[in-house]
């Protein structure tokens, strides 16, 4: 956050201006949808749902999100994520998509089912979809985390805080707290 200084008064400048369209930008829901992927050579039946990021972004967060339970591989058109099975389960590959040039980013995700009897398929969908929340939950969470350390981060020093400034400090990590209770 810069301040500038007209007619004796402070005025905060474009960047905060910026920060604060791009809070408002950024909505989370819990919205998901049933869908399918389509893969080379077959199109896996899974869940969508929309972010307001990036395909490049959404698909980096995924990454992130996947490594912490198994090696994601990037398969070009897709990735894809094994894992490896359990005493008390089987070993499951699932497949992820984004696409959307801008924003807002539709991402897929599926599992590969096809050797599994049905009532594996009822229970894996529905742990996969559980998943693509998470995921997104996770991501949103994530965000608004890092959307809190920049506005800490760029608040001026005691020596020119003001009033004005501190309430619309205060303002803006009001409604980033208001989005991350939502989630």
């Amino acid at each position: 956050m810069y301040l500038r200084m007209i007619n004796g008064k402070h005025f905060l400048s474009l960047g905060l201006v910026l920060f604060s369209l791009r809070i408002y930008s950024q909505s989370f829901d819990k919205k998901i949808t049933s869908d399918n992927l389509k893969l080379p050579n077959k199109e896996v039946a899974g869940y969508s749902t929309s972010f307001d990021f990036s395909q490049e972004k959404v698909l980096l967060g995924w990454w992130k999100y996947a490594k912490k339970f198994a090696l994601p591989k990037n398969m070009r058109t897709h990735y894809e994520v094994t894992i490896p099975a359990t005493e008390n389960a089987r070993s499951v590959v699932i497949f992820t998509q984004a696409s959307g040039e801008t924003k807002p980013t539709t991402f897929k995700l599926g599992i590969k089912t096809g050797d599994m009897s049905k009532e594996e398929k009822q229970k894996y969908s529905k742990q996969a979809k559980a998943m693509l929340l998470d995921f997104k939950r996770w991501y949103y969470l994530r965000n608004y985390e890092e959307q809190l350390e920049r506005l800490e981060k760029d608040l001026p020093s005691a020596d020119s805080m003001n009033w004005a400034v501190w309430m619309e400090f205060v303002e803006k990590r009001e409604e980033i707290l208001k989005k991350i209770r939502g989630i």
